[in-house]
């Protein structure tokens, strides 16, 4: 699971290393599918460990007081061959928001790979106190993706 955003107007990428989730969904009736992932927020890795250490902190996940960012599925809708969306309930920092995520399910042999990214807006969810507010130092748009291979 990725995230891209910005620090002083050059892009940053990072990573959450732990998280897991149940994805359930027969192409041919997405409507009777579900989506239930959770993010260990501690997991995040940017690559520096200071960082790191900063984005675990009280002024951006507090992943001592919110260790886990959750999304739950609502409403998954066929938007073309292979080609879905999902709207549900993002909580982080125990701030929840509806979001929809578009999405590609690609059949394997053993199983299906599904691949997405939506956009957040960081300061709806509290990421980013003190100096970290001003979108001069970090930009509020976050890009989320992922890649998840699933098995049967």
């Amino acid at each position: 699971m990725e995230f891209i955003a910005t620090q002083a107007g050059a892009p940053f990428k990072g990573t959450f290393t732990r998280y897991q989730g149940e994805v359930c969904l027969d192409p041919a009736q997405p409507e009777s599918g579900s989506i239930d992932i959770t993010v260990d927020t501690a997991s995040v890795d940017a690559g520096l460990p200071e960082f790191d250490d900063a984005l675990r902190g009280p002024d951006f996940f507090d992943a001592a007081r919110w260790p886990q960012a959750t999304f739950r599925s609502d409403v998954i809708e066929a938007a073309g061959e292979g080609e879905f969306r999902v709207r549900g309930h993002f909580t982080l920092r125990n701030i929840t928001r509806e979001v929809e995520v578009p999405f590609t399910f690609v059949r394997r042999d053993a199983g299906a790979l599904i691949e997405g990214e939506t956009r957040i807006q960081r300061l709806e969810y509290d990421i980013g106190l003190g100096e970290w507010r001003d979108t001069r130092w970090v930009g509020d748009t976050v890009v989320l993706k992922f890649t998840v291979a699933l098995s049967k």
